[in-house]
């Protein structure tokens, strides 16, 4: 078997090059690769030819990997002894550091629930919603901008509840529906509202329903504060 999959040595290679942006000499790929990979000393020590005839050693497998990515067009072969990438390979790296810096934040989604809005709209628009609702710069412009951190739909405030343990805190909705985003539009301040946590997990689970949706509910049942 060899040190690590070889997909996700494509996707290293792919991001590596593209953090670098320069032409990056064949002989300084291995070691950093191997680091962000964090394979152990003896796993870097593998070289060519591989180690047996069911393993395959560590340059080697980069060199595979470098050699798929420019069958993809997303590496340059053009100049000898230097890796770099082509525009579609910055394009492909830009779009993959943009879904991964999404990750975790205070307003990241934990569930499962993503599971049923994707199963309404699709894959790539349930994509595009969580790019926007969880962009970190986004959300922290919009709660600067925000008066009151209560609940838009329920009126529930963390800090009246938690004190000073919850001050400040709240999450951001993106209210546009998830059919009618188009990857690339610039998402406005307008677009977000500050839900607690219970709400926002509601509304996701039930295919993002509108926010006005949930809050006529709540005053309907007299849940709203």
């Amino acid at each position: 078997m060899p040190v690590r999959p070889q997909p996700m040595v494509e996707e290293a290679l792919l991001d590596f090059l593209y953090e670098k942006n320069v032409r990056v000499a064949v002989k300084d790929v291995y070691e950093p690769l191997a680091q962000r990979l964090e394979l152990t000393e003896e796993e870097q020590k593998r070289r060519m030819p591989p180690p047996s005839a069911n393993e395959i050693g560590w340059e080697n497998l980069v060199r595979q990997a470098r050699r798929r990515l420019v069958g993809y067009g997303h590496i340059d072969n053009s100049v000898s002894g230097f890796w770099f990438l082509t525009d579609n390979g910055k394009e492909k790296a830009a779009k993959r550091l943009s879904q991964q810096a999404i990750i975790s934040s205070s307003d990241f989604m934990q569930d499962g629930t993503e599971a049923f809005i994707e199963a309404f709209e699709g894959r790539q628009n349930l994509r595009t919603h969580l790019i926007r609702e969880r962009s970190q710069a986004l959300v922290d412009t919009f709660k600067n901008s925000l008066k009151s951190f209560s609940c838009y739909t329920c009126g529930f405030d963390f800090e009246h509840h938690y004190g000073n343990l919850g001050a400040g805190y709240i999450e951001a909705h993106h209210t546009i529906p998830v059919r009618s985003l188009v990857a690339g539009a610039r998402t406005k301040i307008s677009d977000l509202v500050p839900l607690c946590a219970n709400c926002h997990r509601i509304i996701h689970r039930n295919n993002i329903m509108p926010v006005e949706d949930l809050k006529t509910f709540l005053m309907k049942r007299g849940k709203k504060k």
